[in-house]
């Protein structure tokens, strides 16, 4: 977007590096329950991975885009302490109350939220992950507003990766309910490690006029965003829930794993919005419209073309991820995987864009467009409960209307993405129209294929990587704008200012 090209593209690739990580942590932690905890085991974990999602943006109070986006603006690092430290003390005391509230009523909480009182045991070890998760996303908003990019990658990949696959492999024979516990207390300890060399920053006394009113902005800009984050949690958190009560542990155990996935994949175009939304922020604050503008077509490109390839061979060989990631006994859970995988394209637009959106305005768009999502997903699961529960399963009717939310959420983010900067409709549908001509025979091939390379997972990743390759290839040959001007900064020795 017209900043320092090399710097950009360092600060991307670097963070899409640690979310591959990150997604092969997150592989490698649920092959690890399902080998030792099996389907009940997986669905627990999962169910309690959905519901901190839930609540964490209502404890967190909005500020994970807050305090960067403040910080951004800010001419030096005196002007944002007070935004860090205002948004430090009233998310924890916020956090830590609320726990202590979730733990006194903890048979409800468990009721609610796990479809049973005997799963009340689960209340306390969630309560300590969900704090836990809950610093880490606070210094990791600290570190991202400040641009410290090699912080927030080294803590998301120790925190999100690293000590969790330790803690799965070196701990023995324990229960769920006590590697839960201990995740979270390894979260919470390596944040505050993390914190240290800014925490002389957070201790120093403020004014209390400069305090009150750095909290006062980060309210007035957070909090109306907080509905808006308590629904996208929604739109991932309610349908699990809903399928304990419509379905058994098991089946809302594969859907809240099939949206892990889908959230871990979408996951590897995050790095976009996180880098993004400080630095158009930065932009926006200049009213530098026109750079913003002449990267967001790139952007488009970019994004459309990898997630329709994602998408095809995600579908593809969705069995063949589920019996080598976690294994033959999962079958069953195909089907549900798939309507979910379906979102991939919509969702990674999303994903991409939302920043932006945040970035250049104070009004919550992306509130208002999660909550026509959300409605959606709830009155189509709704219709499908009541109107189709003889003819179509309970779990299947849940997933795909879990799945439309999530479609209809990628089309109103594009939808306001355009209404901001309403240029290159035609070339976005170019992206597209190319991508979806060179996909179709990329996918048939693979599924003539698919019987010789799914039973090895070897085979799978080598068909993978060379399909992968010849894509990318294809759309370099068709002269593919984004690609060409990607490689183009990559190589480029004088820095010059171009995205």
């Amino acid at each position: 977007m017209k900043l320092k090209s090399s710097s950009l593209i360092r600060d991307i690739s670097q963070t899409f590096v640690v979310e591959l990580i990150v997604l092969a942590g997150f592989v490698v932690i649920y092959r690890i329950i399902a080998v030792n905890f099996g389907s009940e085991g997986v669905g627990e974990y999962s169910l309690i991975k959905r519901v901190i999602a839930l609540l964490q943006p209502l404890l967190i109070l909005g500020f994970t885009i807050g305090i960067p986006r403040y910080i951004a603006l800010c001419g030096s690092k005196e002007e944002a302490v007070p935004y860090a430290q205002a948004g430090f003390a009233s998310a924890l005391i916020f956090v830590i109350l609320l726990l202590l509230l979730l733990n006194a009523f903890g048979g409800f909480f468990s009721k609610i939220f796990f479809g049973s009182t005997s799963y009340a045991h689960l209340v306390f070890p969630f309560s300590v992950l969900m704090f836990g998760l809950s610093l880490h996303v606070l210094v990791y908003s600290y570190f991202r507003g400040n641009m410290h990019v090699r912080s927030f990658n080294s803590l998301q990949t120790i925190n999100l990766a690293v000590a969790p696959v330790a803690i799965l492999a070196f701990s023995g024979n324990v229960t769920l309910a006590r590697l839960v516990m201990l995740m979270g207390i390894s979260t919470a300890v390596i944040s505050v490690i993390f914190m240290i060399p800014f925490a002389g920053r957070l201790f120093m006394p403020p004014g209390k006029k400069v305090l009150g009113r750095s909290l006062r902005e980060l309210l007035i800009y957070s909090l109306p965003r907080v509905p808006g984050e308590f629904a996208m949690a929604g739109l991932f958190s309610l349908s699990p829930v809903l399928a304990v009560h419509f379905a058994s542990m098991r089946d809302a155990g594969y859907l809240a794993v099939s949206q892990s996935l889908v959230t871990g994949i979408c996951g590897m175009a995050a790095p976009l919005g996180i880098i993004l939304l400080p630095k158009v922020s930065s932009l926006a604050g200049q009213g530098k419209q026109e750079r913003i503008s002449e990267g967001i077509g790139l952007v488009n490109g970019a994004v459309f073309q990898f997630s329709i390839f994602l998408f095809f061979q995600l579908i593809i060989f969705t069995d063949a991820i589920i019996m080598h990631w976690l294994g033959p006994g999962f079958a069953g859970a195909t089907c549900v995987f798939q309507i979910a995988l379906i979102s991939v394209f919509f969702y990674m637009y999303y994903i991409s864009m939302r920043s932006i959106l945040d970035a250049v305005l104070v009004k919550p768009v992306n509130t208002f467009n999660i909550f026509l999502s959300l409605g959606l997903l709830l009155g189509l699961t709704a219709v499908l409960l009541i109107f189709c529960r003889r003819s179509i399963p309970a779990i299947i009717s849940i997933s795909i209307a879990f799945a439309a939310g999530l479609v209809l959420l990628g089309i109103l983010t594009y939808a306001s993405v355009r209404k901001l900067y309403p240029d290159n409709h035609r070339k976005d549908m170019g992206y597209i129209s190319a991508a979806l001509i060179i996909n179709l025979p990329i996918a048939f091939i693979a599924f003539v294929l698919k019987k010789v390379v799914s039973p090895k997972l070897i085979y799978l990743l080598f068909f993978e990587m060379a399909a992968c390759v010849a894509y990318f290839s294809l759309l370099w040959l068709f002269k593919t704008e984004w690609i060409r001007r990607v490689f183009g900064n990559m190589t480029e020795k004088t820095g010059a200012e171009q995205v």
